[in-house]
């Protein structure tokens, strides 16, 4: 599926310009679990294409009530993996790259180097 197609109903809303912003758009998100995770799906849907995940977290029950991602099937699974892989399955085209161990002093400026927001 072209992702021109994927996001062609955002258009009106948005002008054509504002969606190829957001296609271009870098985001870093610090924690994907409750506000990140819903986050990151609503950019994945607006047709944000580059993301930065970090979250050290694997799913639990506690999380299924509250948590884009978690279900009884991602329970004991790494936050950023499953909630890359639903966001790779709205838009295919899109780039991710995890920080599993999440956000640390080692890491936070490669964190932080490319992303826009």
């Amino acid at each position: 599926m072209n992702p021109g197609q994927l996001f062609s109903h955002n258009i009106g809303v948005i002008t054509a310009e504002e969606q190829a912003v957001l296609s271009d758009t870098c985001v870093a998100i610090a924690g994907v679990g409750g506000v990140g995770g819903n986050v990151a799906h609503i950019l994945a849907r607006s047709g944000v294409r580059r993301f930065l995940l970090a979250d050290p977290d694997v799913f639990s029950e506690g999380n299924i009530n509250r948590q884009f991602g978690a279900t009884p099937s991602t329970v004991g699974k790494k936050k950023v993996h499953v909630v890359s892989e639903l966001i790779h399955d709205i838009n295919p085209s899109v780039e991710i790259k995890t920080f599993e161990e999440g956000i640390t002093s080692e890491n936070v400026e490669e964190f932080l180097e490319e992303a826009d927001v």
